[in-house]
């Protein structure tokens, strides 16, 4: 019988495991006057996703580009719009982010909009690192908050250049409207910077969680023919079934672990599971599920159950049917010792 990794519940189920990414893909759709780059800012990093083209112009149709975001720290998480230009105009931006946890677009709630103290120099030129890091996100110390005000009359309705699709609604937002820090002046050539959290629109992968209780080791049994099939009902949280209990097939230890330095130790040395299988198994239905341990969160399918383990005791003992002494007590007791066989002689 090849070895089997049991997750044990009431009853105990085989587990398909499908792996659960750790990124999730943010999609933009956007307009902006002028020049614009997206940047993340995640575990203290700036990592620039997205840059406009050098003939970039925002009148054409709305831009869109995809990005990653790592789902399990979004702790001082933030996307970030920079915006630059060639001082003509005040500039600003509209545009909408959409997660799988939702979308934020301009108009709507959810964004910082501030000014940096930053000369852009024009239309051409880039922002450099060392520049995205004095400014991004805006909650840094190297902008001012101004707040933000909506529309333009320069700049007109770009409605005509999204779907409801960008927005992940059955339409487009009635609010959706360009936005611009308040109070700017409409000849400076300063870097302009909309943020909003990661968490408006990243849902938090689950994290590995230490959840009491008993750990135990399992091993694979052999013989153990010596009971009757046992007909019972078990119920648990997927449902109740009239099932056959054939023979023993697994016995599990109590047992002590370390992991990542924390020490998980023995509750009760006395229980054991010894775990059967099943001449006639239950059906289930497929259950989807999400478990979550010290290892890690994941998501499974439960299929069809395997075993059923039931609290046990457990003694050592040899081959000829003696119990093994204790550890504690190295000692044979004195009804353990039994005379060795000896042949009879033929006569």
């Amino acid at each position: 019988m090849k070895k089997q990794i049991l997750a044990l519940l009431s009853a105990t189920a085989l587990l398909a495991v499908s792996t659960q990414a750790m990124a999730t893909q943010v999609s933009g759709a956007v307009n902006v006057d002028n020049r614009f780059a997206v940047v993340v800012s995640q575990n203290g990093t700036n990592t620039v996703v997205y840059t406009a083209p050098s003939n970039y112009t925002w009148g054409r149709e709305a831009t869109r580009f995809k990005f990653n975001v790592d789902e399990s720290n979004l702790e001082r998480c933030h996307i970030s719009l920079v915006n630059w230009g060639d001082g003509a105009v005040a500039e600003g931006f509209a545009g909408v982010f959409k997660g799988d946890k939702g979308a934020v677009y301009t108009g709507g709630s959810g964004w910082t909009a501030k000014e940096s103290t930053i000369n852009s120099g024009g239309f051409s030129n880039v922002p450099s690192a060392s520049v995205i890091n004095s400014i991004v996100p805006a909650t840094s110390g190297g902008v001012t908050d101004l707040g933000s005000t909506q529309s333009h009359p320069t700049w007109g309705s770009v409605k005509p250049f999204y779907t409801p699709a960008d927005f992940g609604m059955g339409s487009i937002p009635g609010n959706f409207n360009w936005i611009r820090p308040a109070g700017t002046n409409k000849t400076t050539k300063k870097h302009f910077v909309y943020s909003t959290p990661c968490s408006n629109l990243v849902k938090e992968a689950p994290k590995a969680i230490h959840m009491p209780g008993e750990h135990f080791q399992c091993y694979n049994l052999e013989k153990g023919d010596h009971i009757k099939t046992e007909r019972v009902v078990v119920k648990d949280q997927f449902g109740k079934s009239d099932v056959v209990i054939g023979k023993p097939r697994m016995l599990c230890n109590p047992s002590a672990k370390v992991h990542n330095g924390k020490e998980y130790r023995i509750r009760n040395e006395k229980r054991h599971l010894v775990c059967y299988d099943y001449v006639r198994p239950p059906r289930i239905r497929p259950q989807n599920l999400r478990i979550n341990n010290q290892f890690a969160p994941d998501e499974v399918v439960a299929t069809r159950s395997q075993m059923f383990c039931v609290p046990s005791s457990k003694e050592h003992i040899d081959k000829i049917g003696r119990v093994t002494p204790s550890k504690s007590d190295p000692r044979p007791r004195r009804s353990d010792i039994r005379p060795s066989e000896r042949p009879m002689p033929r006569r």
